[in-house]
């Protein structure tokens, strides 16, 4: 029997204590590949062991056969620490938060496609624009497909309409803009930098 009674107290501890899988795996494949990682992490163990020990055959001396011990014995330590070891499953009462925050943030039109040039004058909230304005500026940055062609270093039309756009914001002070460039400075010289390369 459970000592504690209240509904509230239960709640509490469930959302402390019970775990929940946030690897991102298919929980089935999750089953056989968490066993069959710490098979294989043991069976590399038990190799690296008979590997050394199998050479002791051909040694007779005792100072021959205790040097080859302790190599066995540090290799299996080496192993061990590299070793497989299953990914702890967080806390549920921080997944539901994570699932609320990502729930807020569609219900404001900021997902995972968010595009901030369409939406510079939004009022800036860190929790909800900060990680869609930087993969928007690391997407700016990467190098393209045609790298290896020699074709790297063109600006298509879309980048260069991007650049005007993201230009006339950061120099308009627009709000989104400014409370990001307000905590990420650096952004700002960068961004700039490259509008005026695409617009050239």
């Amino acid at each position: 029997m459970s000592k504690v009674k209240s509904p509230q107290q239960k709640k509490a501890l469930s959302l402390k204590k019970d775990r929940r899988n946030i690897f991102g795996e298919c929980p089935k494949s999750s089953r056989k590949n968490i066993r069959l990682g710490k098979q294989l992490s043991h069976r590399r163990e038990r190799h690296v062991v008979d590997d050394v020990l199998g050479r002791m055959k051909n040694h007779r001396e005792e100072d021959d056969i205790l040097e080859m011990e302790a190599l066995a014995r540090s290799r299996s330590i080496e192993k061990h620490r590299r070793a497989f070891k299953k990914t702890p499953d967080a806390p549920l009462g921080q997944v539901i938060s994570r699932k609320q925050t990502r729930r807020e943030m569609r219900g404001r039109g900021c997902h995972r496609h968010f595009a901030p040039e369409r939406a510079f004058d939004t009022p800036y909230v860190a929790k909800l624009h900060q990680q869609a304005i930087k993969a928007s500026l690391r997407n700016r940055f990467r190098r393209n497909r045609w790298e290896k062609k020699g074709k790297a270093k063109r600006f298509t039309g879309y980048d260069r309409r991007a650049a005007l756009a993201w230009r006339d914001a950061i120099l308009g002070n627009a709000a989104l803009l400014k409370g990001f460039f307000a905590e990420e400075p650096d952004w700002r010289e960068k961004m700039l930098s490259w509008c005026e390369k695409a617009l050239k």
